[in-house]
This record gives C-alpha cells, structure tokens and sequence, in this order.
C-alpha cells in the first residue's frame, strides 16, 4: 500500500542520452559542425562565450576552425584595430 495516502506515485522518466548524442550537442553548441560565414565571426565568439587566446596562434587557429574565409588579419584586426574582440 502506498505511502501516500493511497495515491499511485510515478517516477519521472529519466532521458537516454548517448555519446553520439553528447558530442553532436557539444560540437554544435560550440560551432564546429558547420562553419559560419566571416560576418558572424564576432557572434560566433560570442556565443561560446569567447575563445582561449593566452597564445595568439590559438585564438587564429580556434576562429578559423569556426568561420569561413577568415584570415589571420581578420582577427588581429578585429583585437588591434578595430577593438571588437577584447583579449585578457
């Protein structure tokens, strides 16, 4: 007999998740299935929540995985010149 006063209780269903499903969501969420076009380069960035950039090359090399006919003058243009992405 339940507990509860004689009410069936249910347990909510608890949802299967595998690693294909896990590394399609990361790899989407992160911008790597698909390249994005070079004028959504800044909301790309944005959207992960900025990229790691201690080494210069890393942030290059991080962008251009991400966005399409990017060069490395777009993203040191972007730091340096124009100041719409900011490193710390």
């Amino acid at each position: 007999m339940p507990l509860n006063g004689g009410l069936a209780t249910m347990k909510p269903s608890v949802p299967r998740i595998d690693w294909a499903r896990v590394m399609a969501f990361r790899t989407q969420r992160h911008h790597l299935h698909r390249r994005a076009p070079k004028k959504k380069m800044l909301e790309v960035v944005a959207a992960i929540c900025g990229m790691q950039a201690q080494v210069m090359s890393s942030v290059e090399l991080a962008i251009w995985a991400r966005i399409e006919g990017v060069a490395l003058a777009d993203v040191r243009d972007a730091l340096w010149k124009h100041r719409r992405l900011l490193k710390t």
